[in-house]
């Protein structure tokens, strides 16, 4: 039995999917089975997928008719026999250490569950600005208190960039299909459960930005998409650490902070007051100035706003002002 279970999916890859391979069997780690998932390919990629299967025992080649990532995926790990579970996409490129590093991480903490590495993006050339700053933010984020706090901005992880042990898929259940992005549904929901989390702070892992990745073309990845799939999550995390619950105070009054505000009301969170820089929004009856924040201790705040590169400056101002992340207020934009 190996002790590693690759899950490689992959549709009409056939300029891609043979590099995507062989970055897997270069790994200085060998103790590994790969499952390669064609989700209905039309094109030479199962033909590829074959060559390699025929050359190689440990890689194994199924089937699934049902069109999309999730059937996909739940096809690839129901014949996973490894007792850790890595993930890899048709596309994308892992580093030769990536399983030995990460394996032996969760060899060596058997307390948590999940291990994902920094990410690359590439090619530079199509690359848009806003993913580069996505894969910042989440290069930055290594450790699993900081994933837990931030994990309401976005996915404080790259999806195929992790190797999670495969008891804690059973314990909790794998991916989920629906309408919101299933990477970000899944991790909130392990982290939910307290489920570890950590990054290696090393670039394991080459993230390819191609015209057809879902999380530019899928209507589950639009923003608000990302915003009702955390609600849930964020009512639970707000009733274990907000003292105040279900009281609170938001940070943003306008138009997608309040289609958030009337999402959390819908929950049973109860809004007391919202704070704005914006001077032209503010009533001084149920919209304040930021500079009518109180001291610490009283409230607790959730920042809807998200504008780019408003989170920094929020978090900046609140941490002055003494006020702690995850304690005093969480950004949720």
């Amino acid at each position: 039995m190996p002790k590693v279970s690759v899950i490689l999916p992959f549709l009409n890859a056939a300029n891609t999917l043979d590099i995507a391979i062989r970055s897997v069997l270069r790994q200085s780690f060998t103790d590994y089975e790969m499952i390669l998932v064609n989700n209905k390919s039309q094109d030479e990629s199962p033909a590829i997928a074959e060559k390699y299967c025929r050359k190689d025992s440990r890689l194994k080649l199924v089937s699934e008719n049902k069109s999309g990532i999730v059937p996909a995926l739940l096809t690839g790990f129901s014949h996973c026999s490894g007792k850790y579970i890595a993930r890899m996409d048709a596309d994308d490129l892992c580093a030769p250490e990536r399983l030995k590093l990460q394996t032996d991480f969760l060899d060596n903490n058997p307390e948590f569950g999940l291990v994902s590495s920094q990410v690359r993006l590439f090619p530079a050339s199509t690359s848009n600005m806003g993913l580069w700053r996505y894969v910042k933010w989440q290069n930055e984020i290594v450790n699993h208190e900081d994933m837990l706090v931030k994990c309401f901005v976005e996915s404080p992880v790259v999806h195929p960039s992790i190797v999670f042990r495969k008891e804690v898929a059973e314990k909790y259940g794998y991916v989920n299909e629906g309408d919101f992005p299933e990477d970000y549904e899944l991790f909130l929901r392990w982290l939910d459960k307290g489920v570890l989390f950590h990054k290696i702070n090393k670039v394991l892992f080459h993230w390819r930005d191609s015209a057809g990745r879902l999380t530019r073309t899928d209507k589950r990845y639009r923003q608000e998409a990302f915003f009702k799939v955390k609600m849930d999550y964020l009512v639970r995390f707000l009733q274990r650490n907000n003292p105040s619950h279900p009281e609170i105070y938001v940070w943003g009054a306008g138009k997608y902070a309040r289609k958030r505000r009337q999402l959390l009301e819908k929950k049973g969170i109860v809004i007391k007051a919202a704070f704005e820089v914006d001077p032209a929004k503010v009533d001084n009856r149920h919209i304040f100035h930021y500079s009518e924040i109180p001291e610490r201790g009283n409230i607790f705040i959730v920042s809807l706003v998200s504008n780019k590169g408003a989170g920094d400056k929020i978090k900046e101002y609140l941490n002055f002002i003494g006020y702690e992340e995850g304690k005093d207020f969480i950004l949720a934009g």
